[in-house]
C-alpha cells in the first residue's frame, strides 16, 4: 500500500510550485505595472496610474513602422514555415526514408543551438549568395528558426492518426493528390495550426536574427524596443510589451475558437490508471482479493468475467462509488483513493444509462458541464452539440429520454459521458440492454469514438465478443482475482488456464496424459486415443488439452483422426455446430453448412497439432 505523503513534504512541494509560478509571472506583472506609470522613468511599483505611454506608442511613427514591418515578416514566415514544415513532417511520417529518425532530430537544431550561431552563419551565407542583407534574407532567417515548431507539432498529430485511413481512401478510388488533400492534410490541421501560432509569435518577437540580417533602414519592433532601452529608456517599452502580451492572448483565443486547438487537445490520450493491491470485503466476505492493474493513457481495457466475479465492483472503486477495504487507486499519478467521485475527473456510463427523465437529451448531455462549471453557456452549448454529433444524435436534442429507442438512449448516455473530456471513461456493460444487431453496430461506433477521442477507457462486460472486438487489452477476472490478461488475440490464442480456455472462446477441454510418440509428444486420452501435441511442448504427466471448436475439422472415419460419434447438429446459418463424443466427453465442432452428418454417425475429428493448447491439471 502506498504511504501517505508527509505534510512537510507536501507543503514544500506547494511552496516550490508557487515560487516557480512567481518567477514566471513576476516579469509580466512588472511590465504591465510600469506601462501604466505616470513617471517618465522606469520604476516599479508605479507612482501613479496613466495611459499616457500607450498613447505615446500608438502615435509614434517609429513604433508603428517597426510594428508594421514585424507583422509583415511574421505573416510571411507563418505562411512559409507552415507550408515547408508541414510538407517535411508529412514526408518524414509517410515515407520510410533512410535516416528519417536522424532527420527528425536534426529539425530540433534551431531549438538547441544558440540563435546567434544561426544569425552569424546566415549573415555570411546570405552575404555570399545575395551580396548583402535584405527583406528576403530576414524572411528566410526567421523561417529557418520557426521550422522546428511546425515539424514537431505536425509530427505529433500524425503519430496519433489512424494509419489505415489512406489505405481505405485508396480502395474508394482516391489518387495520391486526393488522398493528400482530403485525408492527410485534414489530419494535420491541428498540428499545423499550433505550429503556425508558434511561428508567428517567434518571428514577431525575434530580436537577434533581426539585428544581424536587416538593413539599416529596416527596424523591427524588437529592435526598436532594444534601441529605446539602450539609448532612451522610458515606460513606453513596457506599454509596447503589454500590447504584445495582449495580442498573444488574443491569438490563443482566436486559434482555440476558430481552428479547434482545444478540441484537438482533448483527442489525445488522457490519463493512466493504477490499481495496487485492491481488496474489497462486504462484511466477512472478501469480493476482491488483492487486484493490481495498470492502464496506460488512451488504452481501452475490458474487465471480462462471469456475473459475480467482482468486475463491476472494481469499476465502481475506480469511480469512487465504492470504498476499498485496502489498496490504492491512482489516476494520472495522483492517489485518489479517498476522493469522492466528483473530485476524480472521471465519467461513468451505467448499464441502465441513468438518463434524467425530466431533462431533454440536450440538457442531459449538458448536465456534467453545469455541475462542474465548465465553460460559459455558449461554450457548453457548443460542446454538447459536438458530443451529440459524435454519437449521431444532433437531431434529437430536444426529445426526452422516454421518446428514444434503446440504442438512442445508449448514445445519449455515451455523449454525456464524453462531453466533459474526462481523464478516464468508465463503461459498465453499456451494450447489454441492446438487441444483437444494434449491439454489433454500437461496438463499431465505440471503436470509432475511442479512436477519435483517445480517452482512457475501462469497459466492464461478461460478453467475450464485446471484449475481443473492442479492447486493446483484456483483463480476465475469476472469483475476484485476475486470471489472465493480454491483447485479445494473444489471450484467445494462448489461454493460460482451464477457466481462460472455457470462458474465452468456449474451448473443448479433454483430460489426458503426456507420452512420447514417434513424432514428438502426444496426449493420451481417457479411452487410449492419441492426439499429437505441439512439437515444442515440454508438458509432462497429467494435462488438459484445449481444442477450439473452429480449429477442428470433421470427416468420415479415417485412421488419422480421433474417433467420435455425432450426438447433435445445430444449424447457425453460414455454419453448423456439431456436438460429438470423443473419449466419453462432449466436443463442439464448427463446420461449413455444406458438411452434413446425422446423429449417431461415426466420424473422425482432426486438428493441426500446433493449434492444440496444453494446460496444467
Amino acid at each position: 500500500m502506498v504511504r501517505a505523503v508527509p505534510n512537510g513534504i507536501r507543503i514544500a512541494a506547494y511552496a516550490f510550485v508557487a515560487l516557480t509560478m512567481l518567477l514566471l509571472l513576476a516579469p509580466l506583472v512588472v511590465v504591465i505595472g510600469v506601462s501604466v506609470s505616470e513617471s517618465q522613468f522606469i520604476a516599479f511599483p508605479p507612482n501613479g496610474l496613466s495611459l499616457a505611454w500607450y498613447r505615446s506608442v500608438l502615435s509614434s511613427d517609429a513604433y508603428l513602422r517597426a510594428a508594421a514591418l514585424s507583422l509583415q515578416i511574421a505573416l510571411m514566415v507563418t505562411a512559409s514555415a507552415t507550408v515547408i514544415g508541414g510538407a517535411a513532417a508529412i514526408a518524414l511520417h509517410r515515407r520510410n526514408l533512410p535516416g528519417s529518425a536522424v532527420m527528425a532530430t536534426f529539425f530540433l537544431s534551431p531549438l538547441v543551438l544558440p540563435t546567434i550561431i544561426y544569425a552569424i552563419g546566415m549573415l555570411m551565407l546570405w552575404s555570399t549568395l545575395f551580396g548583402g542583407v535584405s527583406m528576403m534574407t530576414l524572411w528566410l532567417g526567421h523561417t529557418v528558426i520557426c521550422l522546428p515548431y511546425v515539424v514537431r507539432t505536425t509530427l505529433a498529430v500524425l503519430s496519433e492518426s489512424d494509419p489505415f485511413l489512406e489505405e481505405a481512401a485508396r480502395t474508394m478510388g482516391a489518387n495520391r493528390i486526393q488522398r493528400l488533400v482530403h485525408v492527410v492534410v485534414p489530419q494535420c490541421l491541428p498540428g499545423l495550426a499550433a505550429g503556425a501560432f508558434f511561428a508567428f509569435n517567434i518571428s514577431f518577437d525575434e530580436a537577434v536574427l533581426s539585428l544581424f540580417l536587416r538593413r539599416a533602414d529596416m527596424t523591427t519592433l524588437p529592435v526598436q524596443i532594444y534601441g529605446q532601452l539602450e539609448f532612451s529608456p522610458d515606460p513606453s517599452v513596457a506599454a509596447v510589451s503589454t500590447i504584445m502580451i495582449g495580442i498573444t492572448i488574443l491569438l490563443i483565443v482566436v486559434i482555440d475558437r476558430v481552428l479547434g486547438i482545444k478540441r484537438f487537445a482533448s483527442t489525445l490520450p488522457m490519463a493512466n490508471v493504477r490499481l495496487e493491491n485492491i481488496r474489497k470485503s462486504f462484511g466477512a466476505v472478501e469480493i476482491l482479493h488483492g487486484i493490481s492493474l495498470d492502464v496506460a493513457s488512451g488504452e481501452f481495457v475490458s474487465l471480462l468475467g462471469a456475473s459475480g466475479c467482482g468486475k463491476t465492483t472494481l469499476l465502481r472503486i475506480v469511480a469512487g462509488l465504492e470504498s476499498v477495504t485496502s489498496g490504492t487507486v491512482e489516476i494520472d499519478g495522483h492517489d485518489v483513493t479517498g476522493l469522492a467521485p466528483e473530485q476524480r475527473d472521471i465519467s461513468m456510463m451505467f448499464q441502465s444509462y441513468a438518463l434524467l427523465p425530466h431533462l431533454t437529451v440536450f440538457e442531459n448531455v449538458r448536465f456534467p458541464l453545469r455541475m462542474r462549471g465548465i465553460g460559459t453557456r455558449d461554450e457548453q452549448q457548443e460542446r454538447v452539440q459536438q458530443a451529440l454529433e459524435t454519437v449521431q444524435l444532433a437531431h434529437l436534442g430536444d426529445r426526452k429520454p422516454r421518446q428514444l429507442s434503446g440504442g438512442q438512449q445508449q448514445r445519449a448516455a455515451l455523449a454525456r459521458a464524453i462531453v466533459s473530456d474526462p481523464k478516464v471513461l468508465l463503461l459498465d456493460e453499456p451494450l447489454s440492454n441492446l438487441d444483437a444487431r444494434l449491439r454489433e453496430d454500437m461496438q463499431v461506433e465505440l471503436i470509432e469514438i475511442h479512436k477519435r477521442l483517445g480517452l482512457t477507457t475501462l469497459f466492464v462486460t461478461h460478453d467475450q465478443e464485446e471484449a475481443l472486438s473492442l479492447s486493446d487489452r483484456i483483463i480476465l477476472i475469476n472469483q475476484g482475482r485476475i486470471e489472465q490478461q493480454g491483447a485479445p488475440a494473444e489471450i484467445y490464442a494462448r489461454p493460460g488456464t482451464e477457466f481462460a480456455s472455457s470462458f474465452l472462446g468456449s474451448a473443448n477441454l479433454l483430460p489426458a496424459t503426456v507420452e512420447n510418440g514417434r513424432d514428438g509428444p502426444e496426449a493420451v486420452l481417457a479411452d487410449g486415443q492419441r492426439l499429437a501435441l505441439p512439437k515444442d511442448s515440454t508438458a509432462t504427466g497429467a494435462i488438459t488439452v484445449a481444442l477450439r471448436q473452429e480449429d477442428l475439422s470433421m470427416s468420415p472415419p479415417t485412421a488419422e483422426g480421433l474417433n467420435a460419434t455425432v450426438r447433435a447438429r445445430v444449424f447457425l446459418g453460414a455454419r453448423n455446430r456439431y456436438v460429438v463424443t470423443v473419449a466419453g466427453m462432449p466436443v463442439r465442432v464448427l463446420t461449413a453448412n455444406d458438411v452434413a452428418f446425422r446423429s449417431g454417425d461415426a466420424v473422425s475429428i482432426s486438428i493441426d497439432r500446433e493449434r492444440v493448447r496444453v494446460l496444467p491439471r
